[in-house]
């Protein structure tokens, strides 16, 4: 279940750990986020979901991030603010994308 907590693991700490363990929970909730959150919420998922699935790739010196269960969210960077600002571009992309009418 979502949140839960040690003793001495914060609510983030304990969220990140969970989408590690959990990777189709992380992409579920993400999805859910995406579909019906405000943008404060989007932002909130996305800082979780890097700090999740971010790590260094030794041959290019970068960080990349990819996020399990979801086709075409992935990214690198140099640190993990541009992590960050990255899958939330391509977030909302697919935010656009994926919940846009079909005619």
């Amino acid at each position: 279940m979502l949140h839960s907590m040690s003793a001495g693991r914060s609510h983030e700490e304990a969220t990140i750990q969970e989408f590690k363990e959990q990777p189709e929970l992380a992409a579920a909730y993400l999805e859910s986020v995406l579909r019906d959150g405000d943008d404060a919420e989007v932002f909130l998922t996305i800082q979780r979901v890097a700090a999740a699935f971010s790590e260094s790739d030794p041959v290019t010196d970068l960080l990349v991030c990819s996020v399990p269960g979801v086709p075409g969210l992935h990214t690198q960077g140099q640190s993990a603010q541009e992590i960050q600002v990255n899958l939330l571009e391509a977030a909302l992309l697919l935010r656009s994308e994926v919940f846009r009418p079909r005619f």
